[in-house]
Order: C-alpha cells, then sequence, then structure tokens
C-alpha cells in the first residue's frame, strides 16, 4: 500500500507535467505547481488521502476547487472540478469521493489540477503517487458520509511526519511511524522503445497505379492477399462520406458473392468514377446477409491515426508534427502547407488523430488559420482552407431539400478578455477588445483566456485573431440530394446562394460533412455546411 492515492480512478494520462512550462497555446501558468491529469467531465476525483477538508468553492482561475487538509502541515488541492461534492470542516478517508471533474476556471479543457503541498512550497505529485496506488484505508470512490466524519476516521493527528499517510499515516491506530517518501522520480521528457517483439509487416498495394477498367461509371477493385486484383458486382448504392475533422473518408457498398469474389478484411480498395481517382484505402468490415450479399467498410488511411502513442515534442509546427507522425507509422504523405507556428512542449498520451487535431486547434487560436488533414487518394494532405475552395455552386437548381440555421449559443463572443500575471507587483492584468455593434444586438458575450507567456505584440495580434474568429454567428446548412461533385470532401469551400424566406444566404461556406450517393448512373450528394468564421474570400 502507498502512503498517497491516484486521485482519477481509470484515467492516468498527464497532459500537464509540474514545473516550468510553456503555456500551451499562449494559455495558464508558466510556473505550473501541479499536475493535469486528463479525463472526461464528470469523472469521480478521489481524495488522495484521509484528512479535513479546509476549502470547497470558487477560487479564481483554479475554478470550483477542494482543498484537504493531511496533518503535520501536508494538504492536497483538486481544481477545475465541475462539481464539488464535499464542504468545508467534513472529514475524508483516502478514496472517498469528494469532486467530479470539469473544466471551471482558466482552463482549455476538462481535466484535474492535483497539487500536493507542504510548508508554503508545492511538490511535483509525480514523486509521490502514479496511476493505480492507493493507501491502506481506501474508500474505493464510496462518497463521504455524514455532516461531522467521515465513515468514522479519525482528523488527521499534527506533525504526521514527512508525508505520513498509509497504514501508519492519517487514519491509522496511534503513535505509529509515518512511512517514508517514495523516491523522486524524474519527469518525463522523451519516449524510448526498450524492446520489440517481432517486425513490423508490410503491406502491398498495387491499386494506385493499377489499369482502369472502367472509362465510364463507377469502378470498385480490390485487392487480396494473393495478389490478384479483383472487380466485384456492385449491388444497389455506393456511399462515399467525409468530415472536415476527426474521422477518415469511409466508403460503403454491398457486393454480390461468387465462387470467383475472394477477398478478406485489411485488404487495399480502390473507387474510381468516369476514369477520376476517388478513393484509396482497406476494407475493416464485412458483413454478410442473407441472399448472398456482402456489405463491404472501407476507411482510408486516416483510419490508421487511430491508433494511440505516447508523443513528446517541442517547438514544432503542425505540419512538423504531422511529418513526424507519418514517418513514425509509415503513412504516405502529400502535398503538406506550412503552418509555421511553433507549438511549445508538449507531453501528450491518445490517439495520433486526436494529438494532430490539438495541434491544429492550438494553430487556429494563435494565427486564425484553419488547416484541413484528408486523404486524397491514399496520400495525407494538409491544407489551407483558403486554398479549398470547389467550383459547385449550390442554389435552388441544384438543392432540392434544405435546413438553415443561424445561432449565437455555439462558441459566438463580441469581447475578448485577456489576462496576465504580473509578479513584480502582484496583480493581474487585463486587456479587453470589444465589438460595440454585436454587443448592442446580442448583449455581452464574453470570451476570457489566462495568457501570461504571452509578449504584448502576441497579445495583440491574439486580440484581434480571436474578435475576428468568434464575433459572428454560426450559420448551419444542411442540405439533401442536391447534384453531385466527387470534388466535394469535408473541408472543400463552396459558394451557396439560396433564398431561404427571410434572407438570401449568398456567400462562401465550409462542408463540415458529406455522404456521396452513387447508383444506376447518377450521383447525388447530401451535405452539412457551416459559415467559417473570419473566412473571407
Amino acid at each position: 500500500m502507498s502512503v498517497w492515492g491516484w486521485p482519477v480512478p481509470s484515467h492516468s494520462r498527464i497532459s500537464s507535467p509540474f514545473g516550468q512550462r510553456r503555456s500551451p497555446g499562449g494559455i495558464g501558468s508558466t510556473n505550473h505547481g501541479g499536475i493535469d491529469i486528463a479525463a472526461p467531465t464528470g469523472a469521480p476525483i478521489l481524495a488522495a488521502r484521509a484528512g479535513r477538508v479546509t476549502a470547497s468553492g470558487w477560487q479564481g482561475g483554479f475554478g470550483n476547487t477542494v482543498i484537504i487538509d493531511h496533518g503535520g502541515g501536508w494538504s492536497t488541492l483538486y481544481a477545475h472540478n465541475s462539481q464539488n461534492l464535499v464542504r468545508a470542516g467534513q472529514m475524508v478517508r483516502g478514496g472517498n469521493l469528494i469532486a467530479r471533474v470539469g473544466s471551471t476556471g482558466n482552463s482549455t479543457g476538462p481535466h484535474l489540477h492535483f497539487e500536493i503541498r507542504s510548508g508554503g512550497q508545492r511538490h511535483n505529485p509525480s514523486n509521490f503517487v502514479r496511476f493505480g496506488m492507493r493507501t491502506s484505508d481506501w474508500a474505493n470512490g464510496s462518497p463521504v458520509s455524514g455532516g461531522g466524519s467521515a465513515g468514522g476516521v479519525a482528523p488527521p493527528p499534527p506533525g504526521g511526519g514527512a508525508i505520513g499517510g498509509g497504514a501508519s499515516g492519517v487514519g491509522a491506530s496511534g503513535g505509529e511511524v509515518a512511512a517514508p517518501a517514495p523516491p523522486p522520480r524524474k519527469e518525463i521528457t522523451r519516449v524510448v522503445t526498450e524492446s520489440t517483439t517481432g517486425q513490423t509487416g508490410r503491406r502491398k498495394n498495387n491499386l494506385r497505379t493499377a489499369e482502369s477498367v472502367l472509362d465510364v461509371g463507377c469502378e470498385i477493385l480490390i485487392q487480396n492477399r494473393r495478389e490478384d486484383i479483383l472487380m466485384p458486382v456492385t449491388v444497389g448504392e455506393i456511399a462515399l462520406e467525409y468530415t472536415r475533422r476527426g474521422s477518415p473518408g469511409k466508403l460503403t457498398f454491398d457486393v454480390a458473392n461468387d465462387e470467383i469474389l475472394n477477398f478478406h478484411e485489411g485488404n487495399p480498395v480502390r473507387f474510381r468514377v468516369d476514369g477520376e481517382n476517388v478513393f484509396l484505402g482497406y476494407v475493416f468490415t464485412k458483413r454478410r446477409s442473407y441472399g448472398g450479399v456482402i456489405t463491404v467498410t472501407a476507411y482510408d488511411q486516416i483510419r490508421y491515426l487511430k491508433n494511440k502513442d505516447t508523443l513528446v515534442y517541442e517547438d514544432k509546427t503542425y505540419s512538423e508534427l504531422l511529418r513526424l507522425i507519418a514517418t513514425n507509422f509509415d503513412l504516405r504523405l502529400g502535398e503538406i502547407a506550412d503552418t509555421r507556428h511553433k507549438i511549445p512542449r508538449r507531453v501528450e498520451e491518445a490517439t495520433l488523430l486526436d494529438i494532430l487535431m490539438t495541434a491544429s486547434e492550438i494553430t487556429t487560436k494563435n494565427t486564425g488559420r484553419l488547416y484541413v488533414l484528408y486523404d486524397d487518394f491514399g496520400a495525407l494532405r494538409l491544407t489551407d482552407i483558403e486554398d479549398m475552395q470547389v467550383k459547385k455552386l449550390i442554389d435552388k437548381d441544384t438543392a432540392s431539400d434544405f435546413d438553415y440555421t443561424t445561432t449565437i449559443d455555439r462558441d459566438v463572443y463580441n469581447q475578448i478578455v485577456l489576462a496576465q500575471d504580473n509578479h513584480e507587483v502582484g496583480q493581474r492584468e487585463v486587456r479587453v477588445a470589444n465589438a460595440e455593434t454585436n454587443q448592442s444586438r446580442w448583449g455581452l458575450l464574453r470570451f476570457y483566456e489566462n495568457v501570461s507567456e504571452a509578449t504584448p505584440q502576441v497579445l495583440q495580434e491574439k486580440k484581434s485573431v480571436l474578435l475576428d474568429h468568434h464575433n459572428q454567428k454560426a450559420r448551419t446548412l444542411r442540405i439533401a440530394n442536391c447534384f453531385g461533385s466527387t470534388q466535394v470532401r469535408g473541408g472543400s469551400v463552396i459558394p451557396v446562394h439560396l433564398d431561404i424566406g427571410d434572407i438570401v444566404v449568398k456567400n462562401f461556406m465550409v462542408v463540415e460533412r458529406v455522404k456521396h450517393k452513387f447508383e444506376e448512373g447518377k450521383h447525388f450528394m447530401d451535405l452539412c455546411v457551416a459559415g467559417r468564421r473570419g473566412f473571407r474570400v
């Protein structure tokens, strides 16, 4: 058993370590006095050790916060909670449920900020506790009982040793000596592969350069394990779906089973329309049904970015990070735009796609530029959205059914507030940018960030970028069964000219989702497009 217990069960990733750091995306303190444990909103937070709750409430940039006194001058802090479940004065055992994970205060996303303190100093929690550790009296996430005490736990004894706890510290029977602190551990600064069993397998894909069979209509080819190239007979609709971010391209089709057709999961798939390359991916699912029909689902290369990894990087652009990941995982690259913004040091433990999407968000927030990551016939491309325009007009002649929504209730702000901590004079200095016209129309909608590390020039640029990005109504247009174009994918920018009734939409809009439908020589598509804040043509 341990002196301390891990406060977020089932969640181990430390998204920001203890100590000096470059503020991620220009947000948060540069002298990080604890560790950030990434977890979804609502995840349980447990007391790391028995003690008395000395504070439970809102504490400035920490948001909803709980502080527990463990005796002997030691205490722990749990910040950014969505909900505090204890009140000041209550006694708790190690492992009692005290709060739930959130993103209150100065926070860029749901996580627990966890600190261990003694004698007015903050200590690196990673030197004291790690995932899975618990004390001998661990309560396994049970709630705190009653008003005065937590399950009969005695209050922490004064002077209970350096870090006490466990079987012989707080909550143990009298007079025993506190357990010693675990030896200090170094923070993770790199990832090293110590051993590998077997060699990484390589898969052949000859479909990229294989000759076309049909010059007109839809052509699907599959390469099996023997490297035979098959052209199955498709039945009914062929569907091709794209989103702007966070998902691979998806091709779905039905084939008639016969004695010749022999293919398996993992086999390469190619889809061409009228002799033009459209999709290159791999079979992931085969679903058999009555009547000898096989429903096939294939994904493009982005599906392999759902692999999870630990990645430590510093001063790399989004572009450089993508090249690094593609090299490490043997992914084919196409044209990659130069995103320019250098991202400070980060330690990530997530899917490769989540790591890249985080880099994308940081880049957009600091430059105002939006980039689209997609697979272009088997090659990953990263393109500035300004270069994603498609000459496909959506109007009353091409759109048969639509739904148009405008809102100021989602990610819309008309006041930008950026705060910096001036430790020389002991004050927080706030800079404000107002959009007076829209404030008079919508009321005050405030965006707030702590950007303590930013220079005055960066602050001024960031204010302008954020105001331009957020000070516009969010617009969403859903269109069903419009005439299709294979050039349209997630992230494409298309012109829209529609008379909605009370307004006329005449603007360029970004494709958030598209589903292409091919059947009997016809091509239609369902679209979800949105107004792109800060996008100009």
